[in-house]
């Protein structure tokens, strides 16, 4: 399985991207290209529980509603 999700944020002018990849196989197979320009300072690794949360909360639901007929007639 392959997992890949991104969550953007947005503060005024600061823009956070959290990109979580569950790459399985060889390490030197795998590359990340982000154009971006960065310090080192400003990446780091954060906690998967919060990402996990994000997608659970997110994840499309089903819902059903019933309303009465709008076009029956209304007889006293």
């Amino acid at each position: 399985m392959r997992l890949d999700l991104v969550i953007l944020a947005r503060d005024g002018d600061r823009t956070v991207s959290t990109m979580a990849n569950d790459y399985q196989g060889e390490v030197q197979d795998f590359a990340l290209v982000v154009p971006v320009v960065l310090k080192k300072a400003q990446v780091n690794v954060g906690n998967p529980a919060i990402i996990e949360r994000l997608d659970s909360f997110s994840s499309p639901r089903l819902a059903e509603y019933f309303d009465p007929n709008p076009c029956a007639r209304c007889r006293p």
